[in-house]
Formats: structure tokens, C-alpha cells, sequence
């Protein structure tokens, strides 16, 4: 039940709202708190309560809301306010934000992002709003300091500093030059709420513009497509590119630049903001740290960026590792199947043997393991056990094999939990591979062993090469897999992280881990994050191809 304060009733007595009825509404990283008012069943507005610390993002708000309804855009009315208080009753655009319409799966990603775009279009072509702060080149380098100010104390990229901010401010006043717009600043998918009783770019209704600056243009296209909280297919990514490009009447190569430069600077700082957040408890945000990280590489292929690219990779290195430190150490790789989709393939040769590019699977996985540093590495086999045996006699790992008969994923997981003395471990298959960051980094960035008793790597079924058939599963907001969402949207890649106890605490000595995540799914207790590179399966004989394919034309940086 929601309560309110003394004084916020006594607001909303003097508004004609004192009989509304109150009840929460998700926050977000700042202090103010939101409360949703229902005076009738269909009538209701936000109640928006600002510190004083932070009273004047209150006149803020109001005054951009005000700019942007004269613009015909949907910003919030404000039905009344109390500044002394920080109180301020607004219009309820309700709950339907871009992240809550995507994960539903009740309209096309291509029509909401192309709404938002429109909206950008018109800001790009108004110009400033008066009087709100500038962001200007020497700021956008001022606000990268809380990523080396979270650094530790003694942390040698701390004197990288000065020299990292001089270039960025050089870079950012030659490439970012021209006439500056209104800069929303947090325009992205958590913040955008789908309107869909209104006509043309009104559907886009903004929030949470209190801190708008005037800055430079693509800016809020940055925030909106190199989103922290969620994944944006390549496919329409460039086409937003490309047609904001026209609107601002610059060549396709000069946007990708800008783009380039302003998400390395936005998630640059996002990466110490988050990591900020984290230590006040907030310890949510940890879990978008790779796809931050990602963001940031993929920006730093720009090699205008060069000056930046050595300072900015082992900051991102350094936070994914620090974000790790708590996670596993020993992994156990999944070769004991008799892969029979791959038909006479595996007759006579179990399928980790097979080759990919040259080598063989259980190799490729080896990769994974080695780059991750795992420790021990542990090997299930029963199919053609000789070979695998003969095959690794030179490597060094531990094979766990299962006879008279195969245990099954998670049977022959249990049986291998003698070599693990850690609480949680890693498990990868040997018939996938990847390319771009190393799956277990990602995994151990984003585990949480409080929250979690496993975190499955997951990636789009859009970009599963040699894929067939639909997705396995779907993510709420937090982050929890959900194996009965209808869209079914990512899929299994193979890689987890995944607590021994549970494992232990089976009876029986074969079952498959399906039986395992359904239990922990139904407590809370199984959670996902994606993978920000590329992923092949190569479970049928058509995947050996495409996943050559994949290795030949996309980077391999298992680091």
C-alpha cells in the first residue's frame, strides 16, 4: 500500500485530488519519487516529488514540457505545482514505455523507433530551447570524470585522465561542430511511452527531460539506438543513421563519425555512473555494464577515434573485470552427445571432433575457456570416449566420463561437481561458436550470486546463425527468463553460469537441465543476459557452413 506524506496530501487537497487513490510507479536513478494518482478507474495523473537538493530539475520539467507541447509533441501537461515543496502533478501517459511494448511483443520495433526518430526530426529543426545550460565540447570531456573518479585509488589509468579529456574535447569540437538543438538527454526506450489513441509523432509521448541541455545534434539519436538497458537490431540502427543523416543535411560517413563520437562519450560515463549506482545499492544497473562496454568498442572501430581507443578499452576492460571478481572460476564444457542430427557426420566421430574452420569444435570451445581464464576445466564425455581422449590428451583438462550409459546435461553436470570447489560454475557447449567479447566475461559482469542461482547467455534469435527453428525464451524487465513468452525472442547460447547446489541437491543421477531452470524460473531465480557479438549453431550439418561464414567475415576477439 502507498502512503503518502502529510504535506503531499495537503498539495493534492488544494489541487482537487485528495481522493485519489495512490499507488507506486517505477522510479529511476534519481532521487525523486513518483506515485500514481486514480481519481476515477480511467482518470489519473503522476504525482512527481523532487528533493530539495534537486528542486530546480522541478522548473525544468515544467518549462521543457511546456516547449515541447508548443512544439506538438507529447510531453506531460502540468495540472498544478508546488515548487517551495518540490511537489508537481502532471499528466499520466501510463505505463506502456518503449521497453514495456517491445518486451510484449505488441507492435514492431520499426514503427515506435521511426515515431521517436520523427520527434528528434523536429527538435533537429527548431533549434535551442532559451536558457537551458550548453553542452558544449569542453562539458561532454568534464562529464567522462566519473569513470575514473570510480576508479581505485591507486588505479594507474587514473593519470590517463587529463590526456584522455584533452582529446576528447578536441575530437568533440571539430567533429561536433555547428548550430546546437534541444538535447533531451535520457531519449531512450525506458523513457518513451507508446500513445497509440494519438495520431503521427504524438504516439512518442517523453518523459524525464528535467535535465534537458542545449548541445549537439544526435545526441538523443545516440541515447535512442546505443540504448544501456536494451539491444536495437543492426538493421534498423543504420537506417536511423542514415536518415538522420538527411534531416541534418551532412553525408552518411559524417553521422556514422558523429554517432561514433557521442556514444563513446555517453556510455564512457555511464559506465562510472552505473558502477556509482552500485555502490548506493543500486546494484540492477551492473547487469548492462557489457552491452555499455559494447557499445563503447564498437564505437572505437571509428579510427578517427584512435587517440582514444587505448585509454578507452582498458577502462572497459577494468570494469567488466572488477565487475567479475565474484564470479566462477571453474568451467565444464559439454562434448558427451551423440549428435545425431548431424546424421553421418557422427557415425563414427563424436560431434565435438567435427571441423569448423579448420579445427575442431571442442577446440573452438577451448578458446572460450582459456580466454576466461576457467580453472579447473572439466570435460563430460561418453560418445566415442577414446577420441575425445586421444584428441585432448595434450591440453590441460580434467574428462569426466560417463558410462555405462549418458547422464544428460544436467546428470552429467552432478557427476562432474567432485573437481568443482567453488559455489557456482561455468557450463558451455561445444557445438556453438562465437565471435566479439568472451561469453564468460559477459556472463561474469552481469552475475549477481545474491539475486541468481544461474545466468544464461542469451542472444536475438534474429542474429542466432544457423539457428532453426523459433526462439527458446523470453526476459522481463529485470532481466528474469521467461520460458512462456509467446514471442520468444532470444535463445539459449550455450553458456551459463550456474550454482552447484542446486545441481547437488538432485536425486536422481540422469536428467537434463531443462527440469532444473523450470524450478529456478518459477523462484526468480534464472536469469539472462545477451551477448554483444556473434553466435553459430552448429548442432546440424548446414551450421558447420554458416558458422565458417560467420568466422571469415566477423572479428574473433575471445579477450
Amino acid at each position: 500500500m502507498t502512503t503518502l506524506s502529510p504535506e503531499a496530501r495537503a498539495f493534492l487537497d488544494r489541487m482537487g485530488w485528495g481522493m485519489a487513490k495512490p499507488s507506486p510507479v517505477a522510479g529511476d536513478a534519481s532521487a525523486r519519487n513518483y506515485t500514481r494518482l486514480h481519481l476515477t478507474d480511467d482518470y489519473s495523473a503522476v504525482l512527481m516529488q523532487t528533493p530539495k537538493s534537486e528542486i530546480k530539475s522541478q522548473a525544468a520539467f515544467r518549462d521543457v514540457a511546456a516547449y515541447l507541447r508548443g512544439l506538438g509533441l507529447s510531453a506531460p501537461t502540468v495540472f498544478g505545482e508546488d515548487a517551495d515543496a518540490g511537489f508537481l502533478l502532471v499528466e499520466d501517459f501510463g505505463d506502456q514505455t518503449y521497453s514495456a511494448i517491445l518486451d510484449q511483443g505488441l507492435t514492431h520495433e520499426v514503427e515506435i523507433y521511426r515515431t521517436a526518430h520523427d520527434l528528434l526530426a523536429v527538435l533537429a529543426r527548431t533549434g535551442a530551447m532559451g536558457g537551458l545550460p550548453i553542452l558544449a565540447a569542453a562539458e561532454l570531456a568534464r562529464l567522462t570524470a566519473v569513470t575514473f573518479e570510480e576508479l581505485p585509488e591507486d588505479h594507474a589509468l587514473k593519470s590517463e585522465q587529463a590526456a584522455f579529456q584533452n582529446d576528447l574535447q578536441g575530437l568533440s569540437t571539430w567533429i561536433l561542430r555547428g548550430v546546437p538543438v534541444t538535447v533531451l538527454r535520457d531519449f531512450h526506450a525506458g523513457n518513451l511511452i507508446w500513445l497509440p489513441d494519438r495520431t503521427g509523432l504524438q504516439r512518442a509521448g517523453v518523459i524525464d527531460f528535467q535535465d534537458a541541455l542545449c548541445g549537439p545534434k544526435g545526441y538523443d539519436l545516440v541515447s535512442l539506438i546505443d540504448d544501456a538497458r536494451r539491444d536495437l537490431s543492426l538493421e534498423l540502427r543504420t537506417t536511423l543513421i542514415r536518415d538522420h543523416a538527411h534531416i541534418l543535411n551532412i553525408s552518411e560517413d559524417d553521422m556514422i563519425l558523429r554517432t561514433s563520437l557521442l556514444s563513446l562519450q555517453r556510455n564512457f560515463r555511464i559506465l562510472g555512473l552505473f558502477r556509482r549506482l552500485a555502490r548506493t545499492g543500486k546494484t540492477g544497473y551492473l547487469r548492462h555494464m557489457p552491452r555499455v562496454a559494447a557499445h563503447i568498442l564498437r564505437a572505437l572501430d571509428h579510427p578517427t577515434l584512435a587517440p582514444l581507443a587505448t585509454t578507452a578499452r582498458a577502462i572497459c576492460a577494468h570494469y567488466l573485470q572488477s565487475n567479475a571478481d565474484h564470479a566462477p572460476r571453474g568451467a565444464m564444457i559439454m562434448a558427451a552427445g551423440f549428435g545425431t542430427r548431424m546424421g553421418a557426420l557422427t557415425k563414427t566421430t563424436p560431434k565435438p571432433l567435427l571441423r569448423v574452420a579448420g579445427r575442431a569444435l571442442i577446440d573452438h570451445a577451448l578458446d572460450v575457456a582459456r580466454a576466461g581464464h576457467a580453472a579447473p576445466c572439466v570435460i563430460n564425455t561418453h560418445y566415442h570416449a577414446n577420441q575425445m581422449r586421444h584428441h585432448l590428451r595434450k591440453d590441460e583438462v580434467i574428462l569426466s566420463e560417463e558410462q555405462p550409459e549418458i547422464l544428460e546435461s544436467g546428470g552429467g553436470i552432478r557427476h562432474a561437481l567432485r573437481y568443482f570447489s567453488d559455489t557456482a560454475i561455468f557450463t558451455l557447449n561445444s557445438d556453438n561458436v562465437w565471435t566479439g567479447p568472451n561469453p564468460f566475461a559477459t556472463l561474469s559482469a552481469a552475475w549477481r550470486p545474491t539475486e541468481m542461482d544461474a545466468l544464461m547467455l542469451l542472444i536475438p534469435r534474429d542474429k542466432a546463425t544457423g539457428r532453426q527453428g523459433d526462439g527458446d525464451l523470453g526476459l522481463d524487465a529485470s532481466g528474469r527468463i521467461l520460458f512462456d513468452d509467446p514471442q520468444k525472442p532470444y535463445v539459449f547460447t550455450g553458456a551459463q553460469i550456474l550454482k552447484t547446489a542446486p545441481i547437488a541437491a538432485m536425486d536422481i543421477p540422469k536428467f537434463g537441465l531443462r527440469m532444473l531452470w523450470e524450478t529456478l524460473a518459477r523462484e526468480g531465480r534464472l536469469f539472462g543476459v545477451i551477448h554483444q557479438g556473434g553466435w553459430a549453431d552448429v548442432g546440424h550439418p548446414e551450421g558447420i557452413t554458416s558458422a565458417e561464414e560467420l568466422l571469415a567475415t566477423e572479428k574473433v576477439a575471445l579477450t
